[in-house]
């Protein structure tokens, strides 16, 4: 979907201008919102743990801290000052990756959801919005656009949840039990790492 453009269409007409934190700003999604979010007149800090490499930062933010969210120290001035706190921050990456790091993921994306969550709150911000996934959706809801007429999917579509099904029931292979050291608890300032 392409967006009109602001002198068409502003999303945000019937606030006044805000102080807005954009996390996960390093990436795609999460930059072109922070550029809609400051063409709209709003000023934008913008953060994530990695540089933007779509655009310069005058072009999306006022400000751009470079942090790793997934340290509650490092939430508190992220969020700080900030009206509205839009968090798109999570660790992910290709389907290679996400396929070989269950366990990282699942703990990186907790940590920094948790984390800006409770600096956001600690920090006063009026309107805190968590983006998810459409993987969150049964896989059957995903299959094709008309999906029975609704325009698109829906939070009641997450229920009942439906883990991802294997497609073969192949049961040839078994997955052998971690090694002691991969069932170490990390060090409590490191995420674990399989």
């Amino acid at each position: 979907m392409v967006l009109p453009p602001v002198s068409e269409k502003k999303f945000t007409k019937d606030f006044p201008k805000l102080k807005i934190c954009v996390t996960g700003a390093g990436g795609f999604i999460a930059s072109h919102l922070a550029k809609r979010l400051k063409e709209e007149g709003h000023w934008i800090r913008a953060v994530d743990w990695k540089e933007n490499e779509y655009m310069k930062e005058g072009t999306f933010c006022d400000e751009f801290l470079n942090l790793d969210l997934r340290l509650a120290e490092n939430c508190k001035p992220a969020c700080e000052g900030m009206d509205w706190v839009f968090n798109l921050a999570a660790d992910m990456g290709g389907m290679g990756f996400i396929q070989s790091n269950h366990s990282r993921i699942l703990y990186n994306s907790t940590m920094i959801s948790f984390n800006v969550a409770e600096a956001a709150r600690v920090a006063g911000v009026k309107r805190f919005w968590y983006a998810s996934s459409a993987c969150i959706y049964p896989e059957h809801k995903q299959l094709t656009e008309d999906l029975d007429g609704a325009s698109g999917l829906k939070e009641d579509d997450a229920w009942p949840a439906q883990p991802q099904a294997r497609r073969d029931a192949d049961t040839s292979h078994h997955a052998s039990p971690p090694s002691a050291s991969a069932r170490a608890p990390p060090p409590a300032s490191q995420p674990p790492s399989y």
